[in-house]
């Protein structure tokens, strides 16, 4: 037998009420007259005992409906060990997502990361299963669900505390959303035999459906975390999230970040004698006075006067730091007065200080608006961190081999001779670079020689009031700087005019870089040797188009006077970035790259991008045409290190809570059956009836008691 509800049987307190009413003293009723008392003498009246039980059976019938009326509402049921059978207790599922990105080395954020992390796991029950991921822009699992269950019980807890002391922070940016969406579809998977064996290794339970499944998050939950990549991802009703956040003693935190202009921007003055740099101060910051310090791997350079920097908290400052003066050399920019130095050293390379020498044939002076010499020399003047000297000849002059010394590039803006077409084979076969515009069709039979295809076939394109660029090999290195998105269209550039070229069907090395829209080509390229002829079929002159006007005229002529196979390699990068490389130059065998530590890693010829970049610091490149520096840092995000609400995951869709654990599931199974067994018995209903009956039957006895109470009295009179 058991109880539902066990604290109504309290009410069997009620007993008492029948008998307190039986043992209540009785005065007598009614009155009687008598005449006069004067002759009678007095006598003390007898005291009895009145005090005591009567009518027994009446008092029973009374106690016992109490009694059932309050084990009716007790809810009785019969208790059966087969009713009672529950499953073995299902535990829960844990997965602890630690944060290990670059702004947990801030003061002791990693050792409070560690405590939390190890009593979440200590907090398991004996039947749960915990799993470990750390996790910066990408996750990775430190012990899985299937290593857990396969560890003796004694022995989980301690290796997984091994893992957390073999761990730490890297140097990588924070994506908190990609990493909660990661582990907690990794939690919501069924661990039974639905689709085969669970994606993350575990064995499989007979208690998925029971099963709780917690998803722990230890981090310091920082703003520059991209929790927004949550947006639109569809939460796992049986995942819970429980936040653990860890904050530093000192909120304080500032950093600096190189400012990057957009491709095609105009020139910043001065950009080869200052370095412009974002200074970034938190709103949580107590300080707004910074320094800027060049320096070396030995310390801040000794030459070099320290720039000041007000930054209110809150706020951001664009700063132009100069250069350290000619002799002195530095790699790094490091911000003094910050209480967080994670942050505070970005790596540079410095521009380098080249003499580029480019020749141009033509008869257009360098004053003259309408011509092609005009623009190629403002372009050159202010796309480039190096000096370029342009060395004009008319057409009508020839090319001395002095002219060629130390030449880079060759612009022919003019019809040539045949006999000047030599010279320019032999620039580019020893791996210069040849551009010739097509300003008019007369310049057929040199430029066929030059291809090395005989005669041309060459004619002015009519029929258009303008043509525009329709196909553009973003991948060419030539127009690699447009590779993104925001700057790859073409197509507000108006040609005005240009020449059609048909080349024989047996040019099959020719490349066309660019067409425009009805299929003509615009820009042709020839290998020769170890260099190339590059042929345009419209000028950027006013009168052929407005290629000089617009933005990406100056990257273009960037490209083509910048050496080949540096020209893909962008020299500032994030931790954890690809590096692409610049494709293979003829005959170069494999490549190197020399990290900031000194290691030297070797690369295949093939390699197309090297992704080492774990650490901050300058990377330089081995290629054939010399060592290139490449620049790392830490993510500008990660600087941005005010706490973020925890609300807001919750605003994104996360379920915030605690699953119950394995003790109190059962406790609930249990009681579930309890209820549910009581309602099919509903014994209750019997004892409510039981009580109706009693009462009738007290309602009888009480009416016969009375009637022979009254006669009683009636005899006595």
């Amino acid at each position: 037998m058991g109880l539902l509800a066990p604290l109504y049987i309290a009410g069997l307190l009620a007993i008492s009420l029948p008998i307190l009413f039986h043992l209540i003293r009785r005065t007598p009723h009614g009155r009687q007259e008598f005449g006069s008392l004067m002759f009678l003498s007095p006598s003390p009246p007898r005291l009895t005992r009145r005090s005591r039980l009567s009518n027994i059976l009446l008092l029973l019938l009374r106690a016992a409906a109490f009694a059932l009326l309050a084990f009716a509402f007790a809810r009785p049921f019969l208790q059966r060990n087969e009713d009672m059978s529950l499953s073995r207790a299902a535990g829960k599922r844990v997965a602890i997502l630690v944060d290990a990105s670059a702004s947990m080395r801030r003061g002791d954020l990693w050792q409070q990361a560690v405590r939390h992390a190890t009593q979440a796991a200590r907090d398991a029950a004996p039947a749960d299963e915990v799993a470990l991921y750390f996790f910066d822009r990408r996750v990775r699992p430190a012990m899985t669900f299937s290593e857990w269950n396969e560890l003796e019980p004694s022995r989980r807890v301690p290796v997984l505390e091994g893992r957390l002391a073999e761990a730490g922070p890297t140097w990588e940016s924070t994506n908190v959303g990609d990493a909660l969406a990661t582990v907690a579809d990794l939690l919501s998977e069924a661990t039974g035999t639905q689709g085969g064996e669970p994606r993350d290794g575990s064995r499989p339970t007979n208690n998925a459906d029971k099963t709780g499944r917690q998803l722990v998050l230890v981090s310091d939950l920082q703003q520059g975390g991209r929790v927004e990549s949550l947006q639109g991802y569809q939460w796992p009703p049986n995942v819970l999230l429980d936040v653990k956040r860890v904050a530093p003693k000192e909120g304080a935190n500032a950093g600096v970040q190189a400012v990057r202009d957009a491709t095609g921007a105009a020139p910043d003055v001065g950009a080869a004698t200052r370095l412009r740099v974002r200074v970034a101060n938190q709103p949580d910051s107590k300080r707004e006075q910074f320094e800027l310090v060049w320096a070396t791997n030995r310390g801040p350079v000794a030459g070099a006067q320290p720039f000041k920097a007000y930054v209110p908290p809150g706020r951001s400052q664009v700063v132009r730091v100069p250069y350290p003066a000619a002799g002195e050399r530095a790699d790094r920019l490091v911000l003094r007065g910050d209480d967080h130095d994670f942050d505070n050293t970005l790596y540079v390379v410095p521009p380098r200080s080249d003499t580029v020498r480019v020749i141009y044939v033509g008869d257009d002076g360098a004053d003259d608006t309408k011509g092609l010499r005009y623009y190629l020399e403002s372009a050159l003047g202010g796309a480039s961190q190096r000096k370029v000297d342009v060395v004009a000849r008319k057409s009508a002059e020839p090319l001395a081999e002095t002219d060629l010394l130390g030449a880079r590039l060759i612009v022919v803006g003019a019809p040539l001779a045949e006999d000047r077409v030599a010279t320019l084979r032999r620039f580019a076969e020893t791996g210069g670079d040849v551009l010739w515009v097509l300003k008019e069709a007369a310049a057929s039979p040199a430029l066929g020689q030059a291809i090395g295809v005989g005669p041309l076939a060459i004619e002015e394109a009519t029929g258009r009031d303008f043509a525009l660029l329709a196909r553009v090999e973003l991948g060419h290195p030539l127009f690699a700087p447009f590779a993104d998105t925001r700057f790859s269209d073409f197509t507000r550039i108006h040609f005005w005019k240009h020449r059609r070229l048909k080349l024989p069907a047996d040019a099959k090395d020719v490349n066309v870089v660019a067409a425009f829209d009805n299929g003509d080509p615009f820009l042709l390229e020839r290998p020769i040797g170890q260099g190339r002829l590059l042929v345009a079929t419209s000028g950027w002159n006013p009168a052929d188009s407005q290629l000089a006007l617009s933005t990406k005229f100056v990257p273009l002529i960037e490209g083509l006077v910048r050496p080949r196979g540096t020209g893909v390699v962008e020299t500032q990068h994030a931790v954890g970035d690809a590096v692409a490389l610049p494709p293979a130059a003829t005959g170069e065998g494999a490549r190197s790259v020399t990290t900031p530590d000194g290691r030297q890693v070797q690369l295949p010829a093939a390699a197309t991008s090297f992704d080492g970049t774990t650490v901050p610091g300058i990377y330089r490149l081995g290629l054939k045409s010399g060592e290139v520096p490449v620049a790392v840092n830490v993510s500008a995000d990660e600087g941005r290190t005010a706490p973020l609400a925890i609300e807001e995951l919750e605003r994104l869709g996360a379920r915030l809570g605690n699953n119950p654990t394995s003790d109190e599931l059962v406790t609930k199974e249990r009681k579930l059956k309890l209820i549910e067994l009581e309602s099919r018995q509903k014994l209750w209903r019997w004892l409510i009836v039981a009580v109706l009956g009693l009462l009738v039957v007290e309602t009888l006895v009480a009416g016969r008691l009375a009637r022979r109470d009254l006669s009683t009295r009636d005899v006595q009179q």
